[in-house]
């Protein structure tokens, strides 16, 4: 689960695991403030870690006892071992080992969380952590049937974070606070406080004013800001700040200023105790990154409460304070001041992480040197700005520092951003430009439009844009960056237009854009922007506009006379899709020709849609192709529901006799109608869910053969359901394929389990006599053969392939490409012998490689790359994804692979790459190869120049020296006397 600073994991697995514990320990009155559906969640018992104390652990120190070596040997060093060390101390020393703990999860399922990845600083430590965690989940599994393992952290900020493999480990991503969650909220939270109708009502209606500000609406995107917010609305009224460090400073201004109203120790300390907590900030932040350094005095972000007392007597000797206070500072700090608290006994350490980060950057910018002429001193607030910014664990603090600059100080900070995006080493990565983009997002600058201008200018740049809108394909990579348009987002947004006008963007770095807008856009401006401006400038390019339109989802929302007044005239095959897809039947539903050009379009699987709901019965059989096609095998509710809500005005929809008269009797639109009025009286029959049988499907399916005929998306549903659960059924002794006496979907199960009957294939290939046949036979002969029947059949096979329509083969070869070639597998003989069939058809090799890509895909790649003929398209992502494979296992070289990976993307293979360089894995690229990608960023795919960029970020990292060090070796606290 990946969030923001402040966005709430660790409050939502805080309260997960609260549920399991009032069920486990039957608090009752407790239980009965649980929402209901909570109340009957699976029972697993709930563990939660903090991964800085297993890091510590890891590393052979005690991290509940400050400096006691830990007895375990490193190679006895695992997530059950840290499991049961832990529940050991936590439960008063019992004995406890992993043997323990393997038998309670055979009793009980675990619930394993483990929170806060992103705040161990150090990336070896982990990267061992996610080994660690990987290797034990499939051993705790064997005995833990029900095991459900939940890590929390923020996105990564930096592009070789280590990370798990999302196969495994699917990544959940914690929205912004939406408009109403955030009234709710406040509701919530002045009850909490007792407010009387006339407070809530003033404090309502402030928040009301307040949000339709850009900039104060960001501040409330997490739930920690917003209730900051909520407070100083409390305290402040209109009287806001439009800053986000200045957010932070007024909250914790007002914190202190309370308690010091009750308590004089804080009164009378005040000022010293704030600066106090910057300095305990400034320790355990840089101590956590420094945990290989010199001696530390904390652990993971805790310090111990002995050394806690030695850094505030070291503090105050450096001040020059009485040392004789220590103790009603020490006293004012833990029992009044509640910005560090005690979640392990014997440790401190501050509430939330932003907290230490906020004091973190004030330290550092309110102890920075002065430098003048002739007095020159080291630790001046440039200084420290190029060390913490340049360091990736550093980010938050960065963004707190720079937004405690004044005025007269912008230009200069707007001048060393800027630096930092064209740095040789750190501007390669997406650290600068991600950096730049969220202090314009903080208000940073808002006291300079100079600045912003300067800032916001470096980012429209083509080379910096790609930076700034990471690949959607990458999860870990992808920022959500929102810039208000007055802090410079308006510049931004008006360069990427410009790119999707002028059609320079690839598609890839197309739909990267369109991800950007999304994120700083409203949808109501998009739409203007669309049917606006977009559509005034590309009167001639329709096709661009129309796929502008679908990527930016601005369709389903245009008036439909828009849409006619600028489609008129011949449209594209791929123009109709979008206008399917985006359910806007509207536009053609009354044009018979439009119609049944349509029609055929869908049945030959030429268009994608991808609908639930359909208003205009010309179109009803889409639902039902769709909900078919992909069904699950078990039924879901949802998808019955979703089929059955598209028939949910039929009493509204126009006669079958009104459409014959105007469509005529064969075309498309009175033909779906007709298998409309079937499907309708389906579903009013008295069975209750008749779709709840597989039955019900096969028989909508023949209904709807016998109107349209064999055609290919009818067929494709045929293979989903073949494969779906029948119940009980007896058995035919013996059937043919192309018998049309049997049902459709009877056949390709009969076929299925004839996979080793090559004389029972053979007879079905020779009774072909139609191109449908052809057609149906190799959608189950692929699906259901054996390596030797392939091999026995390979001549004929080839000649049937070949003779294939083009419609056709596409149809066939992409719904195996979606069963079969998403998964990375890498060929263990590239050097297997192939049929002399494969040599000679293509599309025989294609479709064995897919099919066997352990045994053929190598070959045949290696043949396909030898091969002097021009690239074709339709095997672009094939050799694309392979000829990288093929370099990195040194079978072909790196100068011919990266030929073809150039070639294929021309042909717009971009996508199959995320097979390499996805999932947590790393691609091996030579340096030379890592110079290429990023020299030349428009020849290459975006997922390959983001891995080239990943490899680059991984060496900056290497050479970034800790804060700490860098402060300790520039003497950025060493006292001067002038």
């Amino acid at each position: 689960m990946e969030g923001a600073p402040g966005q709430g994991k660790s409050t939502i697995v805080q309260y997960l695991c609260q549920v399991q514990r009032i069920r486990w320990l039957n608090k009752v009155s407790d239980f009965e403030k649980l929402p209901d559906a909570h109340k009957t969640s699976p029972l697993r018992l709930p563990i939660k870690v903090d991964l800085r104390d297993f890091s510590t652990w890891i590393s052979g120190v005690n991290p509940f006892i400050p400096n006691e070596v830990i007895s375990t040997p490193a190679v006895n060093r695992s997530l059950e071992g840290f499991l049961a060390f832990l529940i050991g101390y936590q439960s008063g020393g019992i004995d406890f080992d992993v043997n323990d703990l393997l038998e309670v999860s055979k009793l009980a399922p675990l619930f394993i969380v483990l929170d806060g990845l992103d705040e161990v600083a150090e990336i070896p430590r982990r990267r061992d952590i996610v080994m660690l965690v990987t290797k034990a989940a499939p051993r705790l599994r064997e005995n833990c049937h029900g095991l459900k393992i939940l890590i929390t952290s923020r996105p990564s900020n930096f592009e070789n974070s280590p990370g798990f493999d999302q196969n495994h480990y699917p990544i959940l991503q914690l929205g912004s606070v939406t408009k109403a969650q955030i009234f709710k909220y406040a509701e919530r939270w002045m009850i909490a406080r007792n407010f009387n109708w006339r407070e809530k009502l003033d404090l309502t209606k402030t928040l009301e004013t307040k949000l339709d500000e850009p900039h104060i609406r960001d501040l409330a995107r997490n739930p920690m800001q917003l209730a900051i917010l909520l407070s100083l609305v409390h305290t402040e009224g209109p009287a806001l700040p439009d800053k986000r460090t200045s957010l932070y400073y007024y909250y914790v201004d007002r914190f202190f200023s309370r308690e010091a109203g009750k308590t004089a120790v804080v009164s009378q300390y005040l000022d010293l105790l704030k600066d106090i907590h910057g300095y305990v900030a400034w320790v355990l932040h840089s101590s956590a990154e420094n945990i290989r350094g010199r001696k530390k005095i904390a652990n993971g972000g805790k310090i111990a409460l002995s050394d806690l007392k030695i850094l505030l007597k070291e503090y105050l000797e450096r001040e020059q304070q009485d040392t004789k206070i220590i103790d009603d500072i020490f006293q004012a700090m833990m029992t009044r001041v509640f910005m560090l608290v005690s979640r392990v006994e014997g440790t401190y350490q501050f509430e939330v992480q932003p907290l230490q980060e906020y004091f973190a950057a004030r330290f550092l910018y309110d102890t920075a040197s002065y430098s003048p002429p002739g007095l020159e001193s080291s630790g001046t607030k440039p200084d420290r700005f190029d060390a913490i910014a340049r360091n990736f664990y550093w980010l938050n603090v960065v963004r707190f520092f720079c937004g405690c600059f004044g005025k007269g100080e912008l230009l200069d900070l707007a001048d060393r951003v800027r630096e930092l995006t064209r740095d040789p080493v750190i501007g390669r990565t997406h650290h600068p430009a991600m950096l730049a983009a969220m202090l314009l997002a903080d208000s940073v600058f808002s006291q300079s439009p100079r600045a912003i201008n300067e800032i916001s200018a470096v980012l429209a740049e083509a080379e910096t844009l790609r930076y700034l809108c990471p690949s959607r394909s990458r999860h870990r990579s992808d920022l959500s960056v929102q810039i208000p348009a007055r802090s410079g987002g308006n510049t931004i947004v008006s360069s990427i237009f410009e790119h999707l006008i002028s059609g320079t963007a690839r598609w890839d770095t197309f739909i990267n854009f369109i991800v950007f807008l999304q994120n700083n856009l409203s949808p109501q401006e998009t739409i203007e922007w669309w049917l606006g401006d977009a559509k005034a400038r590309l009167l001639h390019n329709k096709a661009r506009w129309l796929r502008i339109g679908s990527a930016l989802e601005c369709i389903e929302h245009a008036p439909v006379h828009s849409l006619v007044e600028n489609l008129s005239g011949d449209m594209e095959k791929g123009m109709l899709s979008l206008l399917v897809s985006h359910q806007r039947f509207d536009f053609f539903s009354g044009d018979v020709e439009m119609s049944d050009k349509m029609g055929g379009y869908i049945l030959n699987c030429q268009v994608r849609y991808n609908q639930w709901k359909c208003a205009y019965p010309s179109f009803l059989l889409l639902p039902f192709l769709e909900v078919s096609g992909s069904i699950n095998f078990d039924y879901s509710w949802n998808q019955r529901e979703a089929f059955s809500a598209a028939l949910s005005d039929f009493s509204k929809m126009e006669s079958i006799t009104q459409l014959c008269n105007e469509y005529g009797q064969d075309s498309f639109a009175s033909k779906a109608w007709k298998f409309s009025e079937i499907v309708h009286r389906t579903l009013s029959g008295p069975t209750e869910l008749p779709l709840v049988k597989i039955e019900t499907w096969e028989n909508l399916l023949d209904d709807a053969r016998e109107i349209f005929g064999d055609r290919v998306a009818l067929l494709d549903c045929a293979m989903a359901l073949s494969e779906a659960k029948r119940g009980r059924r007896g058995r035919y002794k013996f059937m043919e394929l192309l018998d049309l006496s049997f049902p459709i979907v009877e056949r390709i199960r009969y076929a299925r389990s004839q996979s080793r009957n090559a004389a029972w294939w053979k007879l079905q290939h020779g009774q072909i006599q139609r191109k449908e046949d052809a057609l149906l036979f190799h959608f189950a002969f692929w699906l259901s053969i054996s390596e030797d029947i392939l091999e026995e059949m390979a001549e004929i096979l080839a000649d049937s392939l070949d003779s294939l329509e083009d419609f056709e083969w596409i149809a066939l070869k992409s719904k195996f490409e979606y069963l079969v070639y998403h998964s990375v597998d890498v060929p263990k003989d590239w050097d297997h012998p192939l049929l002399p069939a494969m040599c000679s058809s293509l599309r025989l090799g294609f479709m064995a490689s897919i099919k066997f890509p352990l045994k053929y895909a190598g070959s045949f790649s290696l043949l396909v790359f030898n091969n002097s003929a021009p690239i074709k398209r339709e095997f672009a992502e094939f050799q694309q994804v392979y000829a990288l494979m093929a370099a990195i296992n040194q079978k072909i070289s790196w100068e011919k692979a990266l030929k073809i990976v150039r070639d294929t993307y021309n042909c717009d293979a971009t996508f199959s790459i995320i097979r390499i360089t996805g999932n947590g894995a790393r691609a091996s690229l030579p340096d030379h190869v890592i110079e290429e990608v990023v020299a030349n960023p428009d020849a290459y795919p975006a997922l390959l120049w983001n891995e080239a960029v990943a490899h680059i970020t991984g060496q900056a990292r290497k050479a970034i020296k800790p804060v700490a060090y860098t402060a300790e070796k520039e003497g950025w606290f060493v006292s001067r006397r002038r």
